[in-house]
Formats: C-alpha cells, sequence, structure tokens
C-alpha cells in the first residue's frame, strides 16, 4: 500500500480480522459499564510528553492493570505496560502502548 491513509478492511484480510476478533473478545471486560469514568494519576510528565504505568488509570474504580489480568494464567509478575501520552492542544493523547514480558 503507497497511500498511507488506505483503510484496511476485514475482507482485504479475513484472517487477521478473524485474529483480532478473537482478541477483542479475549480482552472483553463485564467489569466496566459504558461510558466508563477514567482517572489518571502518576504521570511522568516532561514538556508536552507523558508516560502513565498501568497502575495509574483507574477505569470505573479498576486500574488498568487489573483488567488487563482478568482471565490470566501462570506467572503474571514480568508482564508490564505503560502508556506514551502526546499533548495536543488542551488535551492529552494515547500515542503508544509500551508492553513487557
Amino acid at each position: 500500500m503507497s497511500d498511507n491513509n488506505q483503510k484496511v478492511n476485514s475482507s482485504m484480510c479475513p484472517k487477521a480480522s478473524a485474529t483480532l476478533d478473537v482478541l477483542r473478545q479475549a480482552w472483553m471486560k463485564n467489569v466496566v459499564t459504558l461510558p466508563p469514568k477514567v482517572t489518571v494519576s502518576g504521570a511522568s510528565v516532561k514538556g508536552t510528553s507523558a508516560t502513565v504505568p498501568d497502575t495509574g488509570v483507574r477505569v470505573d474504580g479498576h486500574t488498568l492493570r487489573e483488567l488487563e489480568l482478568i482471565g490470566a494464567s501462570g506467572n503474571t509478575s514480568t508482564f508490564t505496560m505503560s502508556l506514551s501520552l502526546q499533548q495536543l492542544s488542551t488535551g492529552w493523547y494515547v500515542n503508544n502502548v509500551n508492553t513487557g514480558f
């Protein structure tokens, strides 16, 4: 694809669509009501960039870390996740999800 703005739909890539649907189902959490109340604390801010750990994001009273690990099995102590944020105008937006195992 030479045009970076071109959208890929499910008919163009059925295997990827099926894989993403499985991931979506695995990550569905029935503990959050829409629209969720989200709060953020513990962000490390440097100018117009920031990083926040998964334990610093609360969704309807649950940390993002707790939500990530619903249904997880085995040793989850080495799994890490943080969000990189970028300030645009008066708002902050996620520009990267950092994970480690």
